[in-house]
């Protein structure tokens, strides 16, 4: 557990750094006005402040302090990644969507004769399943939205994993499995699995997006929201043509 704290707590204060220097290099531009300035410096000071914060919760539980859930951790994880203006309680709230979308995508794929391995307690895999079928491995990232006015979260890790170059992708899933290099991901692609929970909660629920870097290249640029957050409102993905049926 210590070993799991410990790379949430690095990752969240890695990702805080990266958004506190960014926003000073915003600060030091030339001709910024007063007012534009000061609100670059505040939320630099925001995160600063976030960022200690998150370092006192996170050496407070290594030192057995509070017990929380796996889920309050991914919630709490949740929240530096451009999710704090929305608060704990959203993050839970998609934490419990996205576990029916990513339950109901795990028994699909086993119905159809894959094997299923479950990655989403390994916070830095960047994918949630890899699932080994006949023709060859997927590696899935699973985002579960209820109707058309859902948005699909995507962070910067997720991202960066979606967009690796083939050999190095599957290096770098070798590695979050166990550090040797991994034959039976050889070959893998990648996917997006969309579940629209709205649609029912059955396999015909759910949208494939096959090497979402390429296919969702414009839109992810288009909705980037700072560094480490992706949201793209799912109507418009849906109208961009770039999902079919699992």
């Amino acid at each position: 557990m210590k070993k799991i704290l410990k790379q949430l707590r690095d990752d969240i204060v890695s990702r805080i750094t990266d958004e506190i220097n960014r926003l000073g290099k915003l600060a030091a531009e030339r001709g910024l006005s007063l007012m534009e300035k000061q609100r670059y410096e505040g939320k630099m000071h925001e995160r600063l402040s976030k960022s200690s914060e998150m370092m006192g919760v996170f050496n407070a539980l290594m030192n057995g302090g509070p017990r929380w859930t796996v889920e309050e951790l991914v919630a709490v994880r949740l929240l530096p990644y451009g999710y704090s203006e929305l608060g704990l309680e959203f993050a839970e709230r998609l934490l419990d969507e996205g576990k029916k979308g990513e339950e109901l995508v795990i028994g699909c794929e086993k119905a159809r004769g894959a094997r299923v391995e479950d990655l989403r307690d390994k916070f830095t895999a960047g994918v949630d399943l890899v699932s080994y079928r006949d023709e060859g491995a997927r590696l899935i990232e699973v985002k579960t939205v209820t109707g058309p006015r859902g948005n699909i979260y995507i962070t910067q890790r997720e991202w960066e994993v979606m967009c690796m170059e083939r050999r190095r992708r599957e290096r770098y899933v070798s590695e979050v499995l166990g550090g040797r290099p991994r034959m039976d991901i050889a070959r893998s692609s990648v996917h997006l699995y969309i579940v629209d929970l709205e649609r029912g909660e059955d396999c015909a629920s759910i949208m494939d997006i096959t090497d979402p870097c390429s296919a969702l290249g414009g839109l992810a640029e288009k909705h980037r929201q700072y560094f480490y957050k992706i949201v793209i409102p799912y109507e418009e993905l849906i109208r961009s043509g770039a999902a079919r049926r699992a």
